[in-house]
């Protein structure tokens, strides 16, 4: 991005809205997030006392939107869950909500989609070995998880370990 001037909202045109946009590269960055995933599996192992495959905990910092077969929307983790990781659920918290919005472009309500609310955590458990597991958390952890990820929804975070800290 070069320093020039951008301007946002209403009335661009007569020099109204000039602002400054500062980017940075995030403090989470590929590394710290593979050694969060990595501590978390050991933590949650200890804590669980299991030897059988790999566990991971899955927070959802936003809500997820995901649809079945027939375009309904869904709870289920096997709709959302990419395949690939081999993971089963095996503990959920979660709230259901309803989820609007406003499509300006065609001036009228977006139709209602049910989702899982922020704040859910899920318990899975994989068979993937632990280094190709941990490669694949970190990618979904940046990509997102379920529908309108470009709108924000489907942001989740593997293994808090402030959460598998306090579970003790």
């Amino acid at each position: 991005l070069t320093q020039s001037p951008l301007f946002l909202g209403k009335y661009r045109s007569r020099g109204f809205g000039l602002a400054q946009l500062e980017l940075e590269r995030s403090q989470d960055d590929d590394s710290k997030r593979s050694y969060r995933i990595k501590t978390g599996m050991q933590k949650l192992r200890k804590a669980l006392g299991s030897s059988e495959g790999e566990w991971f905990t899955m927070d959802l910092r936003s809500p997820v939107i995901a649809y079945d077969e027939y375009l309904r929307s869904t709870a289920s983790t096997e709709h959302w869950m990419p395949e690939r990781l081999r993971a089963t659920e095996m503990d959920r918290m979660v709230s259901r909500v309803v989820l609007s919005g406003w499509d300006l472009a065609a001036g009228m309500p977006k139709d209602d989609d049910f989702g899982i609310g922020a704040g859910s955590v899920l318990l899975f458990r994989s068979e993937l070995p632990k280094k190709e597991l941990i490669d694949a958390l970190a990618g979904l952890e940046a990509d997102g998880v379920g529908e309108r990820r470009d709108e924000g929804f489907g942001q989740v975070l593997v293994n808090d370990t402030t959460r598998i800290d306090r579970s003790r």
